[in-house]
């Protein structure tokens, strides 16, 4: 018969009153019959027990097959995780019995030959990794893109009233402002724009003078676009003079 009292096992608590095993606050309740095989194992840990001693002292006066004794180690090892499998906590010994194995003598089941198919599987992985890696790294060692920049350029040689410039600003809007001298230069930060059109555009009055208009495009150290304006006023009377250069870039 069972003991009355609990006793541990290991990281388990095995309580034949309750028929249950415990553990981490968590209880797997067992047949009488299982907790019967599973004392008796205990007691007599690091040893064989046939299954006929077993079938004695469990169903004494009682005639049982195989099957029954079976059944119950089946039990005890789906509760107590154990894996009949591998040098786990009940070993079978073929054509004898049953020994127990103290928690702390028990092996770690070697791990399975993967196998083929498995290793196919993980040379793919491997494959796509590096793939990844090599798309990847290339991206993050440039790091942030180079910001686009505009730069404005007006010169002019003679004399000129009421000038006025106009350019674009980095919102797309223009920007105009009276100018009193020049060469006039001025860059704009664009940011992260990859396209579209600048102009600077000037308005004056003049009756002679040579007028250079010049706007570049640039990103990092290169140039995505780029566009030159020359042209000279009239030179028999002080009239309304435009000048007009333009660029267009984009991916």
């Amino acid at each position: 018969m069972p003991p009355a009292t609990a006793f541990a096992l290991g990281p388990w608590t095995v309580d034949p009153v309750a028929n249950e095993v415990r553990r981490d606050g968590a209880a797997v309740r067992l047949e009488p019959k299982a907790v019967a095989v599973l004392v008796l194992l205990a007691e007599r840990a690091g040893e064989v027990v046939t299954r006929d001693e077993l079938m004695d002292t469990v169903w004494p006066d009682v005639v049982v097959t195989d099957a029954s004794l079976t059944r119950c180690v089946s039990q005890l090892r789906q509760a107590l995780g154990d894996d009949a499998r591998g040098a786990g906590l009940i070993e079978t010994v073929p054509k004898v019995g049953y020994r127990l194995h103290p928690p702390d003598d028990v092996a770690e089941a070697e791990p399975p030959d993967p196998g083929p198919a498995s290793q196919r599987r993980a040379l793919v992985l491997f494959g796509l990794a590096v793939a990844l890696v090599l798309v990847v790294a290339p991206v993050l060692w440039r790091g942030p893109s180079a910001p686009t920049r505009v730069e404005y350029r007006v010169d002019v040689a003679g004399p000129i009233a009421d000038a006025r410039v106009t350019t674009t600003g980095a919102d797309g809007t223009p920007v105009e402002e009276p100018i009193a001298s020049f060469p006039f230069t001025r860059t704009v930060d664009f940011g992260e724009r990859r396209s579209g059109t600048v102009e600077v555009r000037l308005r004056g009055r003049s009756a002679q003078a040579d007028v250079r208009l010049a706007v570049t495009v640039r990103r990092g150290g290169a140039v995505l676009a780029e566009h030159t304006t020359t042209g000279s006023t009239a030179a028999d009377s002080a009239e309304s003079v435009f000048f007009y250069a333009a660029a267009q870039f984009g991916e």
